[in-house]
C-alpha cells in the first residue's frame, strides 16, 4: 500500500511541474498565451503521462524485450523535460522574494538579466550532466579495490583475489557490445583466482540475454565463475500468460548460465580447496526486506558445513544481511549488488538518494569480524545513465592478519 501511495504522489509531481511552468511561460510571454500554444504544450506533456503509463502498467511478456529501445527514449525525454524545467522554477521561487522588494526600487533589471544568467548556467550545466551520464557515465567502469583481513582465513588462501561484478542488465548493452567487451577485459586482465557474479543478469527476459553467449564466455577464472539470481532474473515484472510460462523463462536463465560455463548458485555451495583447507563459496536466491522477498534458502546452501570453516556467500540484496545472514557465525563475507546506487551519487559515492531506502547501499561494511561489500552494479535499469555511481568491477582481496 505504502508504495501504491508513494507511485501515486510521484506521477502527481509531473502535471504540477507542467502547470506550474505553463503559467509562467504565459505569465512571462504573453505572445505564448493563445490556443496554438496551449494546445502544443499540452498534448506533449499528456503524450509524456500516457506513454509513462502504458510502459509501467503494459507487461506483455514479449513487449519489453521490443520495445526497450523506445522505452529507453521517453525515459531521456523525460529526464530532460522534467529536471531542466525543475530547476527552472526552483530558481523562480528563490528568486521571487528578491522580486518583490526590488519593486519598490531600480533594481528589478539587474535582478531579472542575474536570474536569468543563473537559470541559463544551471539549465546548461545540469544538461551537460544528464548527456555525459548518459553516453560516457553508464559505461566508465571503475575497478574498486578492497583489502579485507580476516583472524580465521585459512593461510593456504592469504592473498585470494576474488573479482565481484553485479547487475548487467544485459538489454543495456544490446548496441553496445564493444563496452560489454571492455568490461570483460578489464576483468581479466585483473587475473582472479575466482569470479562472483550476484545477480541480475536481465531486467525482464531471459531472451534479452541472447546474444551475448561469446562475450561473456570470454570470462577466465582460475577456480571458476559463480553467480546467484537477482529479483529481475525470475521475469517478476513482466504480465505472463500463465506460470508455465515463466518458470520456462526461468529453466531459460539456467541453462544460458550453462552454455557461458558460469556455475548457478541456486541455494547452494561449493568448496575450494589448498592442500587441506578450503574456502566455502555458498549462493542463494535473491531475498530482501518487502517488496523483495524471495526463495533465499541459507540452511540449504550451508548444509554440511561447519562452524569453523570460512563462508563466503552471493546475495544479490544486502538489506538480507542484517535480516538474515549475520545469524550465522561462519558466513564471513557477503556479496551483493542490486542498489546501483540508484544510478546517481556524488563525492566519490557517498552520497546517493540510494541511501534513503537501504542501510548499506553502496561499498563495505562491517560488522564485529564480518564484512558485507555492496557492487555498484555493471549496466542500468530504467534510467540510461550513470551520474557518480559508475559501474563497478570490484577487487576483493582476502587476508590472513
Amino acid at each position: 500500500m505504502k508504495i501504491i501511495i508513494l507511485r501515486i504522489l510521484l506521477a502527481s509531481i509531473f502535471p504540477i511541474i507542467d502547470f506550474l511552468f505553463y503559467r509562467l511561460l504565459v505569465k512571462r510571454h504573453k505572445k505564448l498565451n493563445n490556443k496554438n500554444f496551449k494546445i502544443s504544450y499540452w498534448t506533449f506533456c499528456i503524450l509524456l503521462y500516457l506513454s509513462s503509463l502504458f510502459f509501467t502498467l503494459y507487461r506483455n511478456y514479449d513487449f519489453r524485450l521490443n520495445f526497450w529501445e523506445t522505452f529507453q527514449i521517453i525515459v531521456v525525454i523525460m529526464i530532460l523535460n522534467y529536471f531542466l524545467k525543475f530547476i527552472f522554477l526552483l530558481t523562480e521561487l528563490l528568486f521571487y522574494p528578491f522580486s518583490i522588494l526590488c519593486k519598490k526600487n531600480t533594481c528589478s533589471r539587474k535582478l531579472k538579466y542575474t536570474k536569468i544568467i543563473i537559470q541559463i548556467i544551471l539549465i546548461t550545466g545540469l544538461t551537460v550532466i544528464i548527456l555525459h551520464g548518459i553516453f560516457y557515465g553508464r559505461f566508465d567502469f571503475k575497478v574498486n579495490r578492497y583489502e579485507l583481513k580476516f583472524d580465521n582465513l585459512p593461510k593456504e588462501f592469504n592473498n585470494y583475489k576474488i573479482v565481484h561484478i553485479s547487475d548487467l542488465h544485459l538489454e543495456n548493452f544490446r548496441k553496445n557490445h564493444d563496452k560489454l567487451k571492455e568490461a570483460i577485459n578489464i576483468i581479466n586482465e585483473l587475473n582472479p583466482d575466482i569470479i562472483v557474479f550476484t545477480g541480475d543478469l536481465v531486467s525482464n527476459l531471459t531472451a534479452e540475454a541472447n546474444g551475448f553467449e561469446n562475450i561473456l564466455s570470454e570470462l577466465n577464472a582460475k577456480d571458476g565463475i559463480f553467480a546467484v539470481t537477482g529479483n529481475h532474473d525470475y521475469g517478476t515484472y513482466v504480465k505472463w500468460p500463465d506460470d508455465e510460462m515463466k518458470k520456462q523463462n526461468f529453466k531459460q536463465l539456467q541453462e544460458f548460465y550453462s552454455k557461458i560455463n558460469w556455475n548457478l548458485l541456486l541455494n547452494e555451495k561449493i568448496e575450494i580447496r589448498r592442500n587441506t583447507s578450503k574456502l566455502v563459496i555458498a549462493g542463494i536466491e535473491s531475498s530482501g526486506k518487502p517488496p523483495f522477498k524471495g526463495k533465499a534458502d541459507i540452511n540449504s546452501a550451508l548444509i554440511n558445513t561447519r562452524e569453523e570453516d570460512f563462508v563466503i556467500l552471493l546475495s544479490h540484496d544486502p538489506s538480507f544481511w542484517k535480516l538474515e545472514i549475520l545469524k550465522y557465525k561462519n558466513i564471513m563475507l557477503t556479496l551483493s549488488g542490486h542498489t546501483h546506487s540508484m544510478q546517481i551519487a556524488c563525492c566519490n559515492n557517498k552520497y546517493s538518494p540510494s541511501s534513503l531506502v537501504y542501510k548499506e547501499w553502496y561499498g563495505e561494511y562491517k560488522f564485529e569480524n564480518k564484512f558485507l561489500i555492496v557492487n555498484n552494479g555493471l549496466g542500468s535499469i530504467l534510467m540510461p545513465l550513470r551520474i557518480g555511481a559508475y559501474p563497478e568491477i570490484g577487487l576483493i582481496t582476502l587476508q590472513c592478519k
